[in-house]
């Protein structure tokens, strides 16, 4: 079983500085304002920073960079959170640039955190993370305005999630999978934070965007490098230093007008030329929505999507591998249903795609148990809201502290999906506590398909690209898991939680494969 990484010492100002300064210069090179910038802060750095022990409204205070802010939210956030929590308690605050941001965990601040009405959503994101695509970064104005864009959202992902589309959606998704796997032929060995995360990408624009991408696969490899060329343009740098002309800044923004013309080209022949397809484009087309607007959808949705399935996804064949008892659980689940509601004849994709919706989103329950103690292992980190002008005289409080409109909260995740009291032994990897009904022991012990009035809108969807990746590797290929020199694993390394976009095993673990199934 892996074992708990012990929390780091509070680090010292020199330390701090010093982390602040090799950030900067690793993010933006070379460049000449970020000289002149280090040369100025240098010295002032490690003489200035100090911990001052609350905040304005009497919190415990976690102090950071001056005029700055904690830039480890950014750069380790996972570690910075928990060490904390472990010195301040379930309450404390920091600031990013002119804002106030609350940490809260527990039971009491979950009630409130999830079951609340008087927190915004998504702009506890858009302005601390400031990672998902913007036309705004590229000077492109949309017609659904900012205030609109949450409910518009919701809206039209779920319209595009139907399980009727999705259905109709499921041979594509089988095929496009088939074509993934043909260079896996006979064996070999991957990495499933590269291979996985390559077929999770082209289910989600399968599902997500217009089926001219889809069926290209050099224009969905040239989205995927889009994407990590946006998500890789992210930094603590960029994120915290709005008026520095960042390097990072100029590769996202390059990126984000990249994808913004790809996908204008193909919406507009399509519209040039009076074509239909059955996918998600033509349903925003066919609500009236602005191709801008159906472009920032796609953004959206793509980077929603992408992040969260594959880093299960890979996750869960990784656990499957060093738990044989468990996978052979679930490849006899899988069977069984194949047996049972198909033919048995042509491919094992076309037998796969035969399954009635309902097995899919109902009935597979081993995967469903795997799946869900994947993500209360490895989903940790933070969740995030703000806090609204309170309309129903709701006194927004934890432990005392009465948090004013405006400031942000932070929810340690790991603060319930790791919890003792709650998950015995939390980072043993068992799907039977769910049998057990471990999560049943508090209010919202499991948060990884959102609770409370936020549940994720995607949630039908990205469970049904696990399975369908899991079922169809298990039935075409017998695997394990090895290292980098090609030697059995049997415990797995802990993910790299302070990795929020791609949380690998801090030690490198592949698979290795024998194809079982023409």
């Amino acid at each position: 079983m892996a074992q708990l990484r012990s929390f780091a010492p509070m680090p010292s100002a020199m330390n701090i500085s010093t982390t602040f300064l090799d950030g900067l210069s690793s993010s933006e090179g070379s460049n000449l304002y970020g000289l002149s910038l280090l040369t100025g802060l240098a010295g002032i750095l490690a003489t200035v920073y100090a911990f001052k022990s609350t905040d304005e409204d009497g919190v415990p205070y976690k102090a950071g960079i001056p005029f700055i802010g904690a830039w480890e939210f950014y750069s380790r956030r996972n570690s910075f959170i928990q060490e904390g929590i472990k010195k301040l308690g379930n309450v404390y605050s920091f600031r990013i640039n002119r804002h106030k941001v609350w940490v809260v965990s527990g039971e009491n601040a979950r009630n409130r955190f999830f079951g609340s009405k008087n927190l915004h959503f998504a702009e506890g994101y858009v302005i601390l993370n400031g990672d998902a695509p913007s036309l705004k970064d590229i000077k492109v104005n949309r017609n659904i305005e900012d205030g609109d864009l949450t409910s518009w959202f919701g809206k039209r992902i779920t319209a595009c999630l139907r399980r009727d589309r999705m259905v109709r959606n499921l041979t594509l998704m089988f095929q496009d999978l088939d074509q993934i796997t043909e260079k896996w032929a006979g064996n070999g060995q991957f990495d499933p934070f590269n291979d996985i995360y390559n077929a999770v990408f082209q289910l989600t624009i399968r599902a997500a965007s217009c089926r001219e991408i889809a069926d290209d696969p050099a224009a969905v490899k040239r989205v995927m490098q889009l994407y990590w060329d946006m998500e890789n343009g992210v930094s603590a740098a960029s994120r915290l230093l709005g008026w520095f002309p960042s390097t990072a800044r100029k590769r996202k923004q390059q990126a984000t007008a990249d994808l913004y013309l790809l996908l204008k080209g193909a919406i507009d022949k399509r519209k040039e030329e009076g074509r239909r397809e059955d996918d998600s484009v033509q349903v925003l087309l066919d609500e009236g929505d602005g191709v801008n607007d159906i472009i920032q959808f796609v953004m959206g949705a793509l980077f929603a999507g992408i992040i969260n399935t594959g880093i299960m996804s890979s996750w869960l064949l990784l656990f499957l591998a060093v738990n044989p008892e468990w996978k052979t659980k679930v490849l006899a689940e899988i069977r069984e249903f194949v047996s049972k509601y198909t033919d048995s004849t042509g491919s094992m994709s076309s037998q796969l795609a035969q399954l009635p919706p309902q097995v899919w989103e109902e009935e597979m329950a081993v995967i469903d148990l795997c799946l869900r103690e994947t993500i209360r292992f490895v989903m940790t980190g933070s969740l995030l809201r703000r806090v609204l002008p309170a309309q129903d005289g709701e006194d927004m409080s934890f432990e005392g502290h009465k948090a004013s409109p405006g400031t942000f909260l932070a929810y340690s995740v790991t603060s319930v999906h790791h919890d003792p009291e709650i998950y015995p032994d939390p980072l043993k990897w068992d799907p039977s506590r769910f049998e057990r009904g471990e999560d049943k022991k508090a209010h919202w012990a499991f948060l990884g398909w959102g609770v409370g009035r936020h549940p994720c809108l995607g949630m039908r969807f990205a469970k049904l690209e696990v399975k369908v990746i899991l079922a169809q590797f298990l039935m075409k290929y017998d695997y394990s898991a090895v290292d980098a020199a090609g030697k059995p694993v049997d415990i797995l390394p802990e993910p790299d939680r302070d990795n929020l976009s791609r949380p690998r095993p801090v030690k490198p673990v592949y698979i290795k494969y024998q194809s079982i199934v023409a």
